[in-house]
């Protein structure tokens, strides 16, 4: 992931872009968790919310691999698909999200506008 690149692409400045994807980071997983969550309790209509709202974000940070993977649960929820195969594509997606807090963490000097987020990312799945 390279901010500086998506920062252009988005006509941001490379502080906001990573202000910004911070904020993604604390919003996504709790989207993850709420998605996981939903899941387990049965409750199709959050888990769908919850994997649009992942969709969505990552996709405008251009985070495509992040939004894809939610289009896929989403899409499977939509089409009372759920089985197995989206199980492991959620345990992906949290993955996938653990990794780019790790990326936004290597990249980024701790400062307050980090506010909790000033540790390595550790994240429960």
């Amino acid at each position: 992931m390279n901010i500086a690149e998506i920062a252009e692409e988005l006509s941001l400045e490379e502080g906001d872009c990573l202000e910004i994807m911070e904020l993604f980071l604390e919003t996504g997983m709790d989207d993850i968790r709420k998605l996981a969550c939903a899941i387990e309790r049965g409750d199709m209509k959050q888990a769908a919310m919850a994997a649009h709202a992942v969709k969505g974000a990552s996709a405008n940070l251009r985070l495509l691999d992040l939004s894809e993977m939610a289009r896929q649960i989403e899409v499977s929820i939509h089409r009372e698909q759920w089985h197995d195969r989206c199980q492991e594509t959620l345990h992906l997606l949290q993955v996938g999200m653990i990794s780019f807090a790790d990326d936004l963490f290597r990249q980024r000097e701790p400062s307050p506008l980090f506010g909790r987020l000033n540790q390595p990312p550790r994240i429960g799945i």
